[in-house]
């Protein structure tokens, strides 16, 4: 988030959530492995976080699952 976009400094923007964080020069990386198409619609993946892993009520690693029909 630049300055020019972070509401703690101008205030006039919109209200972040409780749960956001301005992060540093470091980039969020994230990667995901799983499966897809089973049974022509679902979707299982597990993610797992890389990068800022020190935050508080960072998640670590979570399965996701999607289902399209």
């Amino acid at each position: 988030m630049s300055e020019k976009n972070d509401p703690s400094l101008s205030g006039t923007l919109y209200d972040s959530p409780i749960t956001s964080y301005k992060y540093g020069s470091v980039p969020y990386v994230e990667g995901a492995v799983g499966f897809t198409n089973i049974l022509g619609l679902l979707r299982v993946e597990y993610v797992h976080r890389f990068t800022y892993r020190d935050h508080p009520d960072a998640l670590l690693g979570k399965i996701r699952v999607d289902v399209t029909l």
